[in-house]
């Protein structure tokens, strides 16, 4: 029978056969033991670890960390139950070991050293890690998706996902740089370990980077950068997402705008056709009364008030009509440059000392199709608004410049005018075009809603871009003249001198107070007339005494059609007709106001008596329409 090994050997045996290294360290942490299984564990045979320290194997960084876990063993000897560290093999590999050890005493209490035992876990805390990082990276885009989907602004969005890089991802810092935002990148990364930075990918190119910053040294690894980048990519589509809502809401807000003044304009141009129509009556038979020989002194000085208080109406229902772009449009090439230098001359008294006046207006920058009128208008509008936000002075500058083709073939030129006033902040900018909408304590609201009209009915567009103390700018763009004609004047022609006559009229007027007190100051005149009310009664009246009818004084609207039917009917019976059209505005069934042909005669409602008789002598004798 063989002879038992002693405990010792026994023992022994056990340590050297154990995959685990079993070690003891005196007082002072020196190795004075290391079992024959560290040589698999760290690549060093024991003879190379006794008299080393623990901390000797350890990349530097966690040597000190181990150090400052393991110090308070040595002030106070207690087992040490689990401490898992990071060690360097012999061949340069990093392998996780878990140490446990008990303090080994003398009789008297005192510590000698430590006996423990090193087990190599780097598997297990592989995994750990992995998992670690799996959950930290669901919670990243998790909490990414949470802010894409729930943030309001885009300016929130930006700051919800660079927290969220910083608490879900471990990172020390993490911003957002948009194009808009340069030079500031390398001042912000300069005291970090390692930076990354990640484009966010738009439609039209990078919208800008996502940048993230960390202390430690090479902390982006291939799977760092790539979970980042999804999260750049989700950042760009959020972005991207909010700047197309964004757009959407401003268009869906203009168009809103657009349709209330479109609403408002054929509120006001019915309520001024039928004013004008009202106004006409008044101010014709104010004339008969003028020119009759029987009127007082006291009532002549009365029907003059009247008079003049209707020119004011008048006044005002042409600015409404304007607005609602139901005037009729006598476009011919107009010279921008000199109806701006010509405007401003008349207005300089007004602006004061206090005002400077600027002028920037481009060379050969061409006509534009417009009513010289109209065009007046607006300039006068506009340069009066400037004035009244420059109370206590300030500069105005006017200018022109080629806007390019805009659409299409057709090319545009730029009228600029712009003030240093008070400004306006954006309530106040968004109603700045509606009727009767105004600030100032006794204006009428109708200037701006008036240029306004005017542009669009000259087939431009019109833009104000202004803030509280910064001044306002408003912007016209007016389609150029297809031909460098001559400029026309926008004077009329004097009218003819000789106001009776003897022909014979057919007058056209569905308004019966219009259309008597029309045929009352015709007929004191000499004029014959033959009244009518529709399309359906002219036709019939003329069928037999068309040959007789030297004019056709017609209203555009009517009841059962409008006047230029009535005008092509008669005029393929009878090619030599004269016509005159009259109207409180133009408007066709589908509500839009077409032109009035320059080579036609019109006289708009409300007119005088001495305007009606001038009008129809000039269609009579065949002079230029007014």
């Amino acid at each position: 029978m063989a002879e038992r090994p002693s405990e010792e050997e026994h023992f022994r045996a056990l340590v050297e056969t154990t995959s685990d290294w079993l070690w003891e360290v005196d007082e002072a942490g020196v190795y004075t033991y290391a079992s024959p299984s560290v040589q698999e564990l760290l690549g060093y045979p024991p003879s190379e670890v006794v008299g080393k320290t623990p901390f000797d194997f350890m990349p530097r960084e966690e040597a000190e960390r181990v150090r400052e876990l393991f110090q308070p063993h040595l002030e106070r000897p207690m087992p040490l139950r689990s401490l898992v560290n990071l060690n360097r093999h012999r061949d340069g590999r990093l392998l996780w070991l878990e140490t446990r050890a008990v303090p080994v005493l003398d009789a008297e209490g005192k510590l000698l050293g430590y006996r423990g035992v090193d087990r190599d876990v780097t598997d297990r805390v592989r995994a750990e890690e992995h998992l670690k990082r799996a959950n930290q990276e669901l919670r990243l885009i998790s909490a990414t998706n949470h802010a894409v989907i729930h943030a309001k602004t885009e300016e929130d969005l930006l700051v919800e996902v660079c927290r969220i890089a910083m608490n879900e991802g471990g990172y020390d810092l993490a911003w957002v740089r948009l194009h808009d935002e340069q030079g500031r990148d390398e001042e912000r990364g300069r005291e970090f370990g390692s930076v990354i930075s990640l484009p966010l990918p738009g439609d039209e190119g990078s919208l800008g980077t996502l940048n993230v910053c960390s202390r430690r040294q090479n902390a982006f690894d291939e799977r760092a950068a790539r979970l980042l980048a999804q999260l750049a990519t989700e950042l760009a589509f959020a972005i991207s997402a909010h700047r197309a809502r964004r757009r959407t809401a401003e268009l869906e807000a203009g168009m809103r705008n657009t349709e209330k003044l479109q609403a408002v304009g054929q509120l006001a141009g019915g309520i001024a056709h039928d004013f004008n129509s009202y106004l006409t009556v008044v101010m014709s038979l104010t004339d008969l009364l003028l020119a009759d020989p029987t009127t007082g002194d006291r009532q002549r000085e009365d029907l003059r008030e009247i008079r003049g208080m209707t020119e004011r109406c008048a006044k005002l229902t042409r600015q409404l009509l304007t607005f609602s772009r139901q005037q009729p449009v006598r476009a011919r090439p107009v010279d921008v440059n000199e109806a701006v230098s010509s405007a401003l001359a008349l207005v300089r008294t007004l602006l004061g000392e206090r005002v400077t006046v600027r002028l920037d207006l481009a060379r050969n920058a061409g006509k534009v199709l417009v009513d010289p009128g109209h065009l007046e208008q607006v300039l006068m509008n506009l340069v009066v608004n400037a004035r009244d936000a420059m109370p206590d002075g300030g500069t105005l500058e006017v200018a022109t410049r080629p806007a390019g083709q805009l659409l299409g073939d057709k090319g545009f030129l730029q009228l600029v005018v712009s003030d240093t006033g008070c400004g306006m902040d954006e309530a106040t900018r968004s109603h700045v075009f509606e009727p009767f909408f105004t600030t100032k304590a006794h204006g009428t609201g109708l200037g701006l809603s008036t240029v306004y009209g005017i542009v669009q009915q000259n087939g431009g567009s019109i833009r104000v871009d202004s803030a509280p103390g910064q001044g306002t700018r408003f912007s016209i763009l007016l389609p150029l003249a297809a031909t460098d004609s001559a400029l026309a004047s926008s004077t009329p022609p004097p009218g003819p001198t000789l106001l009776q006559g003897t022909e014979q009229l057919l007058l056209v007027e569905d308004e019966a107070v219009v259309r008597r007190a029309a045929v009352r100051i015709l007929q004191r005149n000499g004029y014959r007339i033959l009244e009518a009310s529709c399309v359906r009664e002219a036709l019939e009246v003329t069928d037999s005494t068309l040959s007789e009818i030297d004019l056709l004084v017609t209203d555009m609207g009517l009841p059962d059609g409008d006047g230029r039917q009535v005008a092509d009917a008669l005029s393929q019976r009878r090619p030599q007709l004269r016509v005159l059209f009259t109207s409180g505005y133009v408007a066709t069934h589908g509500g839009s106001a077409p032109n009035v042909r320059p080579d036609e005669h019109f006289l708009p409602k409300p007119f005088a008596a001495q305007s009606l008789l001038r009008a129809v002598r000039g269609a009579l004798t065949g002079g230029a329409p007014s």
